[in-house]
This record gives C-alpha cells, structure tokens and sequence, in this order.
C-alpha cells in the first residue's frame, strides 16, 4: 500500500511538471497580442482614420488595432539570431504562422517617400456646385449693324467710337417712316419712349434720330443716327458772259414807279435810247440813278460823258455782246436736254413743294401762289435748279420762294416762254423771260430780272443781284 501511494505520488508530480511545461506554451500559442517583436522606442501606432501609406516593397502587416510603422532611421529588421524568438524550451516563441518576426524581404522600413497623406475622402473640398455663385448682369449695349431695307447700299457706317450711323440712301428718298433694319448686343433699343424692333418700326430722318440702346445691367448708349439723301445729278448753268453785271436788263424798257431800290448790279437797255428808261431820276455822276446802289445804268444811244465798261471800244460795242450773251444764256436754258442732268416734268402748280437741284420743264402755264417753293441744295451750295415754262409764269400772295440747306439765289434759273409775273413778298432766282418781266408792289426780289425781246416794270420794289 505505501509503495502504491508512493508511486502514484510520482505519476501525479510528473503530471504536474508536464502541465507546467505545456501550459505556457499552448498560451503562448493561442494569443499573439502579447508577442514581444517591436521595441517601444520604433513602435508608431495610428488609428484607422490617419492612414499610414507605405511603399509596395514594405509589406507591413498591421492589425486594425496596432498598426506597426517604423521609420528609416530605425529600420526594424529583426534577425532570426537576435530576435526575441523564444526556443522551443521558452514560453515567448512564436511559430511561424503567427509570427511577428520581420524578415529580411518583408523589412518594415518606411522609405522617405512613405508620407503621411490625407485622402480626398477625408479632405474638405468645395467643388463649383457647392459655390454659392452669383452669375454677372451683362453689360454689352451696341448697335453692330444697321441698314433701310428696301434700298440697295444704305448701309450705315457705325463709328463706335463717336456712337454715331451714318446712312446715305438713294436720291429722291422719303426720309419719312423709313424703317431700320439692326442688331444690337442689349436687351433693348428705345427711340424717345418708342421700343424699336428690327425691320418693323418706323421713323423720320429728316433729322438725326438717337437710338437708346439698353443693357442687361440697364445701363445704356445712346446712338444718333443720320440719314443723308444722296444728291442728283447737277445741271450745267448757263455762261451769263457780260449779263452777268446786270441786276436787270431789258430789250426795250425799263419802269419804276414808286419808291424803288435796286442794288449790287447794273441795269441796262439794249436795243432802245436812255429815254427809255422811265421813272428814274438820274444821279449826280453819268450812267447813274438816284434808285440805283452799287451800279451804273446802260443805253444803247450811249454817248460821253456816259461810260462803257472796258475793254470795248464804245458803249454800242459793250451792248452788242450784252445782247448776244442773253440770246445764249436763254436758248440753252430753253435747251433740252441739259449736258449734265435729266429733264424732269415741271408741276404747273409749285405751291408747297419742295425741289433738289435738277431740270424742270413744262410747256404749260405755271402758278405760285398760296404756298411756298422749297429749294433744297442738300447741302452742296452748288446745287443748280432750271426750271423751263413753256407758257406764262405768274407769281401770288403766299408764293414765296425758300433757299434750303446751302441754295443760292444765283444758281436758281426760270426761263419762261411767256410773260412773267412777280407778286410774292419774296422771290429768288434769275428770271429770263422771252416777253415781259412784271413786278407787282411790294416785291423783295433777290437774283436777276432780264426781259429777251421786251420790257421789265416794277412798283415800288427791292431788287437786288445775287452775289
């Protein structure tokens, strides 16, 4: 009995030693969290949300919970000859497939390049979408083209600069209700308070009109456009040769009744004696009147101390070409056509019109009364207006004649076949009449009275030559 107890003593403590020996070695085994690999001092632990990101050469295994970083001054390269690798006798060895024994080709070094970086997962970006934009008003407010349809070539020339359009249009245009066709860069383009839209709206020309162009920003321009008619063709005037010093002249005679006042300009009698001359008082020096300022006064019996102008020879010489010049001048205004112009047909009635330079001729009668004649240069004082009657021409109350835009009494020019009569206030141009030339009381007459084959009257009136 005590030999039995005594052995099964021995078995127990060999037991007992065993367990001690195992014991250790199966913990050790089934807990890898309390592996002594890695110094304290190389040991870099980071949580999951700053990323450690090393180089594909340092396959560092990491647990979620100790991730092992080192870096290239502490290169963590455990030897198998020096690493804490327990023998199989110790209780901290770690078998191979749970080891944490770096190897020489999974070495943990972190090359410089193993930086730490922030994704774009965790970094705060605002994209534009997030951007609390405002987008700009425009301001563009331009007017980039403009033109009249309907007429070939008037195209407006923009200058930018100055804001202005110029247009030319074609002779003979109604500058009234033209319409415009134009392209603007604004919201919208305004005459006064009228919106304007391309290729609808009308407007008269007649003077510069200004376009109000607005922008997105209602910020505006403003644009003045000009409308310019493009002139006719200009007739060719007569060469006056010596008539051109005369104020009046006439075949036969010429009266004066009244308080009359002649001025600038010669008056003169081609084919009859000084006694023809009547209702004049004779001035103090010869070919002088006391009705005449700044002329003398010519007859064809003219003998010293009376005068002729030089370089003729004898006053009968000076009034033989005075003759000869008038018969020129009248034929070719009585000439059809003109060199430089197209006849156009004379309205017999010219009240209330308005004519630009050009022929105009009519074998009828013509009446001026009770309405102005508007002579329109269009700006060019050289604008020539003929006007050719065929029958008589007679003149009234409330038929005056008006010089626009730059026209000269001297380059207005009525031939007329029959008898002429003045009754306007005011008249201009220079009358070549084959008959007679009859001046009503009262007329302010600028330009020149010449009678062909007759005689020029006057009643108290004012006659002056146009310069």
């Amino acid at each position: 009995m005590k030999g039995f107890f005594k052995d099964g003593v021995a078995v127990l403590l060999s037991i007992l030693l065993i367990l001690a020996v195992l014991i250790p070695v199966i913990y050790n085994y089934t807990t890898p969290k309390t592996t002594p690999t890695t110094t304290p001092t190389s040991t870099s632990t980071t949580t999951p949300t700053s990323t450690s990101t090393t180089t594909p050469t340092s396959a560092t295994i990491t647990t979620p919970t100790s991730a092992t970083t080192t870096t290239p001054t502490s290169t963590l390269t455990t030897r198998p000859t020096s690493t804490s690798t327990t023998t199989p006798t110790s209780t901290s060895t770690t078998t191979p497939t749970s080891t944490s024994t770096t190897t020489p080709t999974s070495t943990s070094t972190t090359t410089p390049t193993s930086a730490t970086i922030t994704t774009p997962t965790s970094a705060t970006i605002t994209t534009p979408t997030s951007t609390s934009t405002t987008t700009p008003t425009s301001t563009t407010k331009a007017i980039t083209a403009y033109s009249f349809a309907g007429y070939t070539g008037a195209a407006g020339i923009i200058n930018e600069t100055a804001k202005t359009i110029a247009v030319t249009v074609p002779s003979g245009t109604n500058l009234t209700a033209l319409v415009a066709t134009f392209i603007t860069t604004g919201t919208s383009v305004k005459v006064g308070t009228t919106v304007q839209t391309s290729v609808s709206t009308p407007n008269t020309f007649t003077n510069p009109v200004a376009y109000i162009v607005t922008a997105g920003d209602a910020s505006t321009v403003t644009y003045t456009v000009t409308v310019t008619v493009t002139l006719p063709p200009n007739p060719t005037a007569p060469v006056l040769g010596e008539t051109m010093r005369f104020v009046i002249l006439a075949s036969q005679k010429v009266t004066t009744t009244g308080t009359t006042a002649i001025s600038n300009g010669d008056i003169g009698i081609i084919d009859q004696a000084r006694s023809y001359y009547e209702g004049f008082t004779a001035g103090t020096t010869p070919n002088s009147f006391n009705q005449l300022t700044n002329g003398l006064s010519y007859a064809h019996d003219d003998m010293p101390p009376f005068t002729y102008p030089a370089p003729y020879a004898s006053t009968i010489a000076f009034i033989n070409q005075v003759r000869t010049d008038l018969g020129v001048a009248y034929t070719f205004l009585a000439a059809d056509p003109n060199p430089s112009a197209p006849t156009q047909s004379c309205p017999i009635s010219l009240a209330g019109l308005t004519l630009t330079r050009g022929v105009y001729k009519t074998a009828s009668n013509v009446t001026l009364a009770g309405g102005n004649l508007h002579l329109d240069a269009q700006g060019d004082p050289n604008s020539v207006f003929i006007i050719s009657i065929g029958g008589n021409f007679t003149t009234g109350s409330g038929g005056n004649i008006l010089l626009e835009n730059g026209a000269l009494a001297k380059n207005v020019y009525f031939r007329v076949a029959g008898i002429t009569v003045i009754g306007s206030a005011s008249f201009y141009g220079n009358v070549f009449s084959w008959p007679q030339v009859n001046v009503l009381a009262g007329a302010n007459i600028t330009g020149r009275l010449f009678s062909v084959n007759e005689q020029v009257t006057l009643i108290a009136d004012t006659v002056t030559k146009a310069p």
